[in-house]
């Protein structure tokens, strides 16, 4: 069997779909390494995936995108808020 890296940007649109991913080659037998921010370290880890941890400012907390980006708060909705 293959050992496997699973990287996701840490925000649940991006780690949910690569989640379910990871759980099915989990399944077949495959060693799963699955990286992505602090806030989803429990799921993964009940998933019985191993988990590393984003460093640094990549590990974001998608429900403080505003606090820790205040310039979005100027950001017309849209487009414009994801290039803020």
């Amino acid at each position: 069997m293959a050992n496997i890296l699973i990287a996701a940007t840490p925000a649940p649109g991006h780690v949910n779909p690569m989640l379910i991913l990871a759980e099915h080659l989990a399944s077949l037998g495959h060693s799963i390494c699955f990286l992505s921010g602090s806030r989803f370290r429990a799921r993964a880890e009940s998933m019985g995936l191993e988990f590393v941890l984003l460093q640094g400012n990549a590990d974001i907390d998608h429900e403080r995108l505003d606090e820790l980006f205040p310039e979005r708060a100027a950001a017309q909705p849209g487009v414009d808020t994801f290039n803020a």
